[in-house]
């Protein structure tokens, strides 16, 4: 009896390890396959979470008399429950089969290395045939090699891992293309490299991703571009591993434009309105007699000065104060938010892209000939008076903003590298060129 449940106890615990061993096959699998999101697992994946959430593991591991796997199973499972949202089903399989089987295979963007010495020894090798080949093959898995180096228990294949890591940003030169991101499933995203900072680049992408409108009427920070590159285009372009890397930056426009653009609408309404209310009293009236035509001109006449005195010469110059004052606050309160993602100003074109060679640029999906793209500053506002103020055919003495037509230009780069500032927000076939952050 002793003996049958000693080779019982021994049994489960083989088992246990030979699924550890099965797990990090299966994890490998999908990494080759693509699939590392909350979306994409398999059925073995999915059923060793519930063995680990349901305890099954851990009584298994209690009948073999075995604290260590015990206690790492605890732990596992206090990481599926509490970080569900920060570990997939492939990094559960992953840290599952390495902590206790001696597989250590690897995948690095589709490619298998038997274990992470493998793949260093590959790298150096690599990197003394051809140093342009060893960048651009590591800049397609930034994130993935990142998510390795945490995945891997060992210090030593740790270590490996960050030395190449290290070594690719020491390596990368300023004008130089790497691969980050993957535009819809298709094809790698790739990236002019513009500085380095330590182990921060920025990057723009090489070609157009896309083609949208900049807004209807707004500034960088409430436009619909903004909102896309940092909500569609960072969700729908990069893994969890990939975003991690995309820093927060600190996005700035000019304060003086900025504030021009949003006080210079108040004094235009000042000046339409006093306007408005002389053009209102001096309408053309045809009265039958005299006295009534003196009392239709004087009436209005009085009504339109105390309106003048009272509104638009006293309390209208007091509002406008007031919104400069919150205009300027609110401003530099925005600018505490920052962007993952953005767009170049015309300034910062000029700084980083010198030349028009390098400003001009096609889209990914359409490289036959140069498009336009984007610009996140400056942009202006032009406004036209539509028409008198006037309802059911009486003048009115207040006017109201409907009078003023407002049309809003951004800027952009044309398909020879030159800018211009007046294209109308709402065009929606100008290409969108990101530009980022990241830390390797």
């Amino acid at each position: 009896h002793i003996v049958t449940c000693g080779c019982c106890c021994m049994h489960k615990f083989l088992l246990i390890l030979g699924l550890a061993d099965k797990a990090v096959d299966e994890g490998i699998e999908l990494l080759v396959k693509g699939s590392n999101s909350k979306e994409e697992s398999s059925p073995f994946c999915q059923w060793l979470n519930l063995l680990i959430i349901n305890e099954v593991l851990k009584n298994s591991a209690s009948v073999a008399e075995s604290d260590d796997v015990i206690r790492f199973v605890n732990n596992l499972r206090k990481i599926i429950i509490n970080d569900n949202a920060k570990y997939t089903d492939v990094d559960i399989c992953l840290i599952f089969g390495y902590s206790l089987s001696k597989n250590r295979k690897i995948a690095l963007h589709g490619r298998v290395f038997e274990n992470p010495e493998k793949f260093y020894q590959g790298m150096i090798l690599l990197r003394r045939k051809n140093i342009d080949k060893y960048i651009d093959f590591l800049s397609m898995f930034l994130g993935d090699l990142e998510r390795m180096i945490s995945l891997v228990p060992e210090n030593k294949y740790k270590d490996m891992l960050t030395r190449i890591k290290e070594d690719f940003v020491s390596v990368t030169p300023v004008g130089s293309y790497i691969k980050f991101g993957n535009y819809g499933g298709l094809k790698p995203i790739e990236w002019l490299v513009l500085k380095k900072e330590g182990s921060k680049l920025l990057i723009i992408s090489r070609y157009a991703l896309s083609c949208g409108k900049y807004d209807n009427y707004s500034l960088w920070r409430s436009s619909y571009l903004r909102e896309y590159l940092n909500d569609t285009f960072f969700n729908f372009c990069f893994s969890k591993q990939e975003q991690d890397k995309i820093l927060k930056t600190r996005v700035y426009d000019d304060f003086i434009s900025y504030f021009l653009f949003k006080i210079k609408n108040d004094f235009r309404y000042y000046f339409v309105g006093v306007k408005n209310s002389f053009r209102a009293v001096n309408k053309e009236l045809s009265p039958s007699d005299e006295f009534a035509a003196v009392i239709f001109l004087l009436i209005p006449y009085m009504v339109a000065i105390l309106f003048l005195i009272v509104y638009w010469l006293v309390m209208y110059p007091v509002i406008v104060f007031i919104h400069a004052i919150v205009i300027t606050l609110w401003f530099f309160i925005e600018n505490l938010v920052k962007d993952r993602v953005f767009c170049f100003s015309a300034k910062e074109v000029e700084k980083f892209l010198k030349n028009n060679d390098v400003k001009m640029c096609k889209h990914i999906m359409h490289n036959d000939s140069n498009c336009k793209w984007w610009l996140r500053y400056p942009i202006k506002e032009k406004s036209t008076i539509i028409g008198y103020n006037h309802r059911n055919n009486k003048y009115v003495l207040i006017p109201d903003k409907e009078l003023i037509n407002f049309n809003s230009y951004a800027s952009i780069i044309n398909e020879d590298g030159t800018i211009t500032h007046n294209v109308h927000m709402k065009d929606s076939n100008i290409g969108v060129r990101p530009v980022m952050w990241i830390s390797v």
